[in-house]
């Protein structure tokens, strides 16, 4: 199941979100990011600031070679990049919960 994920007020599918949204993550600002199972009605959003990790290390750990498909330059591409986010604030949904339960980390 993809996951989506919303920056600002659009939503898009998370193995997109690179490719085509990078300008968003040039510099460290705050951004909401959401899963959802709608099946389920399960959801969390996640709010803090996101920065862009140029640490090679950590970009060919996280690699997969099926991810070719999506970024066809590879882990070398300016299309692949892997976004950290330090989450200061989240919020869960899921059914049977009258209410969402939100609570802040820093």
């Amino acid at each position: 199941m993809p996951n989506i994920v919303k920056t600002g007020n659009k939503e898009v599918n998370s193995e997109k979100l690179i490719a085509s949204e990078n300008r968003i993550f040039n510099k460290s600002e705050m951004e909401s990011f959401y899963f959802c199972d709608p099946k389920q009605i399960r959801g969390l959003m996640l709010i803090g600031e996101v920065e862009i990790v140029t640490d090679v290390g950590i970009k060919n750990q996280l690699w997969r070679d099926d991810w070719k498909i999506h970024y066809p330059s590879g882990v070398d591409g300016p299309e692949y990049n892997i976004l950290r986010l330090s989450p200061m604030y989240v919020k869960c949904w899921f059914v049977p919960m009258p209410e969402p339960v939100e609570f802040k980390l820093k």
